[in-house]
């Protein structure tokens, strides 16, 4: 990919991310109403629809304040008492996958596992509900990647 597309793509993404911000305050302000969520999301939705027909799928890296494009902030977590990104990474969640083909219903159940507050079933269970939760889903347009997990081995005292 040259730079100037590069950079392109990258612009694109950035203001797709600034959309999701204004999409995710919506949603926060009329958390009483989920009927209405779809709606408040229908924006993002159709960003995401546009940059997916040219540029898929669209791979965004976790970090614990912030997602990244290429190794580019374009999403700074300041959604506040939802801490998106914090979710993510402390769920073990290191990619967001978007593929072609996503839905809005889709993405509306994506968000709503995504954010505690939303989801009222998810606030005091322990950590890995939400991987849970997404896998339940079976969300086909939106995936996920997770860190690798350690597994610490008994030294091998034999040499001694």
């Amino acid at each position: 990919m040259s730079e100037s597309v590069h950079a392109s793509i990258h612009e694109e993404v950035t203001t797709l991310c600034q959309e999701l911000v204004r999409s995710l305050k919506s949603v926060a302000l009329y958390r009483h109403d989920p009927r209405r969520y779809p709606e408040l999301l229908s924006p993002f939705y159709r960003g995401l629809h546009r940059l997916l027909a040219h540029h898929a799928p669209l791979e965004l890296s976790v970090s614990a304040d912030a997602l990244l494009f290429h190794d580019q902030r374009v999403f700074e977590d300041d959604t506040g008492e939802f801490r998106l990104c914090f979710r993510y990474y402390n769920e073990g969640i290191r990619k967001i996958i978007f593929h072609e083909g996503v839905q809005l219903d889709e993405l509306t159940e994506f968000i709503e596992l995504s954010l505690p507050k939303l989801n009222t079933l998810s606030i005091d269970l322990p950590p890995g509900h939400l991987i849970t939760s997404l896998w339940k889903a079976g969300l086909t347009c939106i995936t996920y990647e997770q860190a690798q997990q350690l597994k610490l081995m008994p030294e091998d005292r034999s040499a001694d």
